[in-house]
């Protein structure tokens, strides 16, 4: 089936950094001893014959080589003075202060680099043929596996940070830049970046319908949740035979609400027959093999008001977070709390399809309806891929909000007093 997880569950607390949490206070002196000794270490396993090590054994590739493939690509050395910002706690001078001086620094650079262009890298032949004699460094290589894994991670942490401030546009960016990191591209719009992905779907599954892969969405509209006492957690499942609801088009400022998306994955099929082809070279148990697949996307959803042509925003809603920006020197808090009505997040649901033959299925994302002012309005959804290139798509209902009800207190104080009457029976 396809699982949903509302934003802001966050799961068992792990940070996913192996909990190293720094350098423990260790001096320049001690920090060059420790990678001497690293060093060391490394080399005694080299010598008995356990890992091959780029500039000790002929023929070996690793860093080095990256570097100098990423140069004659013309994206290496990276222009340092355009990425770093002002005012992060790091300066940028080819002098005495150069980065590329701190080993550490210039391998993550490397691996970042070198990971946006990994679509060159991977087909370059000497590599291939490197990596079929055993004589790549895997220092450097299965180094290059652990850090993909904590830059996730660390994306993982601005995605829900993003969200939490509501900022459409830079949640956008990270789950784009999440999906071009794993894909191994600089760019979601560059002709040669969307060409090597394009070929390389199509040498993996054929030319078959669906591919590259991509969804569709009929049917799309807006209901009303029934109040219950507990939040019923949305589900993302095949569709069922079930009561007909029919699309509001007035809610009330404040009411509960869904939106409901009936989604068709358009590469179920081309993907299903390779898992299958690929269990039956392995021998490997197809129900297992069509359960351990993943594939990640995210429902951003926004409001837009068409009956004026400007609105204010109430403020984004205290939470630790923002009363930590508020605490910080500068205007960051500012940026984020002026952001433009249109682009303030009124929800953001992931969802996971679990099941690779899953071929259909409806989401229901819950939201509150806009409280800021009556009127007609544009509901923005915006489906991302995690996964995937040119798989985005973008919706939009139009609704009319009302002005939210109000209860004389006398009906308040009688609702309260049938409640107290009914615990006392």
């Amino acid at each position: 089936g396809w699982n949903t997880m509302k934003v802001g569950d966050t799961g068992d607390g792990e940070d996913g950094d192996g909990g190293n949490g720094g350098n423990g206070g260790e001096s320049e002196a001690e920090r060059k001893q420790r990678l001497a000794d690293m060093e060391k270490k490394a080399r005694t396993e080299h010598v008995s014959g356990k890992i091959p090590i780029e500039g000790v054994d002929k023929g070996v590739l690793g860093q080095e080589w990256v570097e100098r493939q990423l140069t004659l690509m013309k994206v290496w050395p990276p222009k340092l003075k355009d990425m770093i910002m002002e005012g992060v706690g790091m300066e940028y001078d080819e002098g005495d202060n150069n980065p590329f001086d701190d080993p550490a620094l210039r391998r993550n650079l490397c691996m970042t680099i070198g990971r946006l262009n990994s679509h060159v890298l991977n087909a370059h032949p000497d590599l291939i043929s490197a990596s079929k004699k055993g004589l790549v460094d895997q220092m450097y290589f299965k180094g290059n596996m652990e850090y993909r894994s904590k830059v996730h991670a660390f994306l993982e942490l601005l995605l829900r940070i993003s969200i939490a401030l509501r900022n459409f546009e830079l949640t956008k960016t990270i789950v784009q830049t999440m999906a071009i990191f794993k894909i191994g591209v600089a760019s979601t719009t560059d002709e040669k970046s969307k060409q090597y992905y394009t070929d390389a779907l199509t040498k993996q599954y054929g030319k078959l319908s669906g591919i590259p892969p991509t969804i569709e969405i009929t049917n799309e509209r807006i209901e009303r949740v029934e109040t219950k006492t507990e939040e019923e957690k949305p589900e993302l499942v095949p569709e069922q035979p079930k009561p007909k609801k029919t699309s509001v088009r007035e809610i009330t400022g404040g009411e509960p609400c869904a939106i409901v998306l009936p989604l068709e994955r358009k590469h179920a099929a081309a993907f299903t027959a390779k898992k299958l082809e690929i269990c039956k070279k392995q021998g490997l148990p197809v129900e297992l093999a069509m359960k351990s697949y993943r594939e990640s996307w995210w429902i951003l959803v926004r409001c837009k008001i068409l009956s004026e042509s400007t609105i204010e925003d109430p403020n984004i809603p205290n939470t630790p977070l923002s009363k930590i920006m508020k605490e910080q020197e500068g205007n960051n808090w500012e940026v984020f709390n002026s952001s433009p009505f249109h682009e303030r997040l009124i929800t953001a649901w992931p969802f996971v399809v679990n099941n690779v033959a899953q071929k259909s299925g409806e989401v229901k994302v819950q939201f509150k309806a806009p409280t800021a002012r009556p009127g007609k309005y544009e509901i923005s959804i915006s489906i991302m891929s995690q996964e995937f290139m040119d798989a985005d798509v973008d919706v939009s209902l139009k609704v009319t909000v009302l002005e939210p009800e109000t209860k004389a207190p006398e009906e308040d104080n009688k609702k309260e007093e049938e409640e107290e009457d009914k615990k006392d029976k």
